[in-house]
């Protein structure tokens, strides 16, 4: 697919906002396999919508079976190893509820356009993303209290393309919880995962947290406040190699010194496994909003910013995404 046919995916997103429609009333389901291909089952809660920001860690309790398209701008800070630009990424999420509680989770592949302003690097790249899928179960399941506790376990393999920065390692287990409450009219959505690679020199080990809180309106509109934390339990050797524009490798330690700055990490996206950065912590602020479009589909737009003075690769995010879910 072509650069100019990748462009018009938000244009096409924002355009189908004008078909909303109310969303249908939870049905019971007595099948225990496959659920959502035998009966006309809603997973979610009442007033419950998707989280929007960090789509690759930020997991949804809920068992549900769809698709979820993702397009996301992302801004890099002048002052760091990019020395500015910004990049691009198309993803497609997969989930499939195997059970009403255990799902099948693909959360993260896509493509990215990486267009950093430092010199030494290629200014116009592109490739892979780094793959990652697992297993969800939701363990408890309080509707009348209108809370769940889903645990999760997904493997992150390193087959990305080094042209944007990923394929480090030699893969990444993710094991994470995340939950979801809706005391009085607020919904809430949280979620804890870590990065444990299996080789703690090639990349480093984050902590990922997030919050989400919703306030569900009329028809179908859901504005929504997500907060995002990472911090780095533990850090790498700094022996990524990164191509640079004629061609040649160097570490991304050796990237660091020649700009004269701190050793950065990849925020959520990617993981350079760089030498220095333990105890480090960047959080993020996303505003934004989430529309009914019809039963089955919903819209997502989002804006973010780091909040704290350590930024990483983040300096803005605009999230678009659309959610197709039986």
């Amino acid at each position: 697919m072509t650069r100019k046919r990748l462009a018009l995916v938000p244009a096409l997103l924002l355009l189908s906002a004008s078909w909303a429609l109310p969303a249908a009333a939870e049905e019971k389901c007595d099948a225990t396999f496959l659920p959502d291909f035998q009966c006309d089952r809603v997973a979610r809660y009442e007033g419950f919508v998707a989280p929007l920001s960090m789509p690759y860690v930020f997991e949804d309790p809920f068992t549900t079976t769809g698709a979820s398209a993702h397009y996301i701008w992302h801004e890099f800070p002048d002052h760091g190893v990019t020395a500015g630009g910004d990049a691009t990424v198309y993803a497609l999420q997969l989930r499939v509820a195997l059970t009403d509680r255990l799902s099948f989770i693909a959360t993260q592949d896509g493509w990215m356009e990486f267009r950093p302003d430092l010199s030494l690097l290629d200014d116009k790249a592109g490739g892979w993303m780094n793959w990652m899928a697992g297993l969800k179960y939701a363990l408890i399941e309080l509707p009348e209290e209108r809370f769940i506790l889903s645990p999760s376990l997904r493997y992150q393999a390193a087959q990305g393309s080094s042209d944007v920065l990923a394929g480090n390692g030699n893969g990444i287990w993710v094991p994470g919880v995340s939950f979801g409450w809706g005391p009085g009219p607020v919904r809430i959505l949280g979620s804890v995962a870590a990065e444990l690679p299996l080789d703690g020199n090639d990349n480093s080990s984050p902590l990922f947290w997030n919050l989400h809180l919703a306030l569900p309106l009329v028809a179908g509109f859901t504005p929504l406040v997500e907060l995002n934390g990472i911090h780095i339990m533990d850090d790498g050797d700094g022996e990524m190699p990164v191509t640079l524009a004629d061609g040649s490798q160097i570490p991304i330690q050796a990237v660091f010194g020649a700009l004269g700055i701190a050793a950065e990490e990849g925020n959520d996206v990617l993981n350079f496994g760089s030498q220095g950065v333990k105890g480090n912590d960047v959080v993020s602020v996303t505003v934004g909003a989430r529309m009914q479009l019809m039963r089955e589909m919903s819209l997502g737009v989002g804006w973010e910013h780091p909040v704290t003075r350590r930024k990483d690769l983040l300096q803005n995010r605009l999230y678009i995404n659309l959610i197709w879910e039986l």
